[in-house]
């Protein structure tokens, strides 16, 4: 009896073990080669005005988010994009308690472009703005936004229509352009190390073409090339010719080459910095501006980069736009504009989650505001929301009697895994479905060989009694 309790004791631990082991292994190998994939995505807001003092009050605002459809990753021309059509509708009912008309500049802030949005698309071709039912006048605007929080008044300060004053930068501040060209033997690219005179900021500026890094010790930068290649130096300010001396593989071996200058030119900053703009010639000046903030921000311990003023992916894209609210009267004015979310998908789950992000404190703008109603439609599962919401029948939604502090964030996920999930989903479950027949089988051969076993062994107490051998 013993040892046939140790023998099912036996059993039972190694079913349990394996069992264990296949489903921790499942899990793990779902997640083990997963990677973290973060495309920055776009923020929505509400509508503020530029004047003090404004009389006006909202009485109410509903928010109401289209999302029928979750975004690729990437799309290969503005044409694919078209059809990408999730959007966010504000809705403000308007009131003006004073006894004069109320001509107001609104702004509305709806986001930066992130990379899955193709060059050459024009996001203001999806907004509509609207008092009354009738459309209204659009113009886009930009401000440069840095990686970190939304900060109203910052970016309100920052829409100008003229060009911002600084201490160092002007429009007509002088450039002079170099052209440097670089002759080796050397196959493939290597570095150039290109320096020049110790800068005062108050005298030059310098920018150097190409991927650039930093020099170790001197002013100047590691740029690179290749034989043939031009290296393009542009000093604002005082002039000052680049001297190079050291050229390196990308393995840190010594590059025997030489550097002549093909070209000197000059040019203004404000040719500089619309190196990179392509629109039209009344957006130059948010493009000049927003360069000129992106510049300010960046230490000058090594030369800046010519793509330190390409600002399409830095920009917050607002709309600009007027209304008048006549007094004692009410508009209703509503706001569309595209939705684009935070794509990222983070190694320990299988889904890739979409974060929308709505700017809600411009409202504190106004002289008053009244309820806040937020609908969310759409067939994807709401994973959180940093305000209480309610399901309904196409979404989700939101009731709010007052303005809340800080901003609307929610996140949506398709449920779907990555098509590099299918199969190592696939084959953990195969693998499940495996070491559960093993267990079965490995389970039912030492129940029969326990029971077989079991019949082949005498009783306890020696041979049976003879037959006959009980009381008469």
């Amino acid at each position: 009896m013993k040892r046939e309790k140790t023998l099912q004791r036996g059993v039972c631990v190694a079913v349990s073990a394996l069992f264990a082991a296949a489903l921790c292994a499942a899990p793990l190998g779902v997640s083990a080669n997963s990677a973290l994939y973060e495309w920055q995505g776009s923020i929505a807001g509400g509508v503020t005005v530029q004047e003090e003092d404004c009389p006006v009050v909202v009485e109410r605002e509903r928010l109401v988010f289209t999302v029928g459809e979750l975004p690729q990753t990437e799309y290969p021309s503005a044409d694919s994009f078209d059809e990408y059509g999730a959007h966010v509708t504000a809705e403000y009912d308007f009131y003006n308690p004073a006894d004069y008309d109320a001509a107001m500049t609104l702004v509305f802030p709806y986001g930066t472009l992130p990379e899955y949005v193709p060059a050459g698309f024009s996001p203001v071709s999806r907004c509509r703005v609207s008092a009354d039912g009738a459309s209204v006048s659009v113009r886009e605007r930009v401000t440069y936004q840095n990686e970190y929080e939304f900060v109203l008044e910052e970016g309100l300060a920052r829409l100008s229509d003229t060009f911002a004053e600084d201490a160092f930068f002007a429009p007509d501040l002088p450039v002079t352009v170099y052209g440097y060209k670089v002759e080796s033997e050397y196959t493939g690219d290597f570095y150039a190390l290109a320096t020049f005179p110790e800068p005062e900021t108050d005298v030059s500026r310098v920018f150097v073409s190409g991927e650039r890094s930093y020099a170790g010790g001197v002013y100047g930068a590691n740029v690179r090339t290749s034989n043939g290649g031009i290296i393009w130096v542009a000093v604002a300010g005082e002039p000052a010719a680049a001297v190079f001396r050291l050229f390196e593989g990308a393995d840190g071996s010594a590059v025997q080459a030489r550097v002549r200058q093909v070209y000197e030119g000059e040019c203004t900053f404000e040719q500089l910095a619309l190196y990179y703009y392509a629109g039209e010639e009344e957006g130059k000046t948010d493009w000049y501006n927003a360069a000129v903030a992106a510049l300010n921000e960046r230490e000058t311990y090594i030369p800046y980069s010519f793509s330190d003023m390409e600002m399409q992916g830095r920009l917050l894209h607002w709309l600009e736009y007027e209304l008048t609210v006549p007094a004692g009267g009410r508009v209703t004015n509503a706001v569309t504009a595209p939705l684009y979310p935070r794509v990222s998908r983070v190694s320990s789950s299988r889904r890739t989650n979409y974060r929308y992000s709505y700017y809600l404190s411009p409202a504190q703008t106004w002289a008053a505001f009244g309820s806040l109603s937020v609908e969310v439609r759409t067939p994807y599962e709401l994973s959180s929301c940093n305000h209480p919401y309610e399901r309904t029948e196409e979404g989700y939604s939101i009731a709010l009697d007052t303005l809340p502090d800080g901003e609307l964030y929610f996140t949506l996920h398709d449920g779907q895994p990555h098509t590099g999930d299918l199969f190592v989903g696939w084959l953990a479950r195969t693998m499940l479905i495996a070491a559960a027949v093993i267990i079965v089988a490995v389970s039912a051969g030492l129940l029969t060989w326990a029971l077989i076993r079991r019949k082949k062994q005498p009783p306890k107490g020696g041979n049976a009694p003879p037959q006959g051998s009980g009381r008469q």
